[in-house]
């Protein structure tokens, strides 16, 4: 049965899972470290974090696979591009 807790307004669904002696170590220390309330609020930091990490990642590569793939005409009229709005934003500190 999902639970919505006031803090993060989400709906939660109670999950049982089995973790290793050291997982579990590991989540009581991240707990007391950063003074969670919870190990499955803990969890869910963490987890959080890896999703952050995984969509940054996703976001460079697709940076990468662009600019790698990108004709050179292309790049040079976003560095005109570039260079215009540098200009335009020097004018705005004088």
């Amino acid at each position: 049965m999902p639970v919505t807790t006031k803090l993060t307004r989400r709906v939660k669904v109670k999950k049982s899972i089995t973790l290793s002696v050291e997982t579990l170590a590991f989540v009581t220390d991240f707990k007391q470290q950063h003074r969670i309330a919870s190990e499955s609020e803990t969890i869910e930091r963490l987890l959080q974090q890896m999703r952050r990490a995984q969509l940054k990642l996703e976001i460079d590569r697709a940076y990468t696979a662009y600019y790698d793939s990108a004709p050179a005409k292309a790049l040079q009229e976003e560095d005109a591009w570039a260079d215009a709005a540098g200009l335009a934003l020097a004018g705005f500190s004088e």
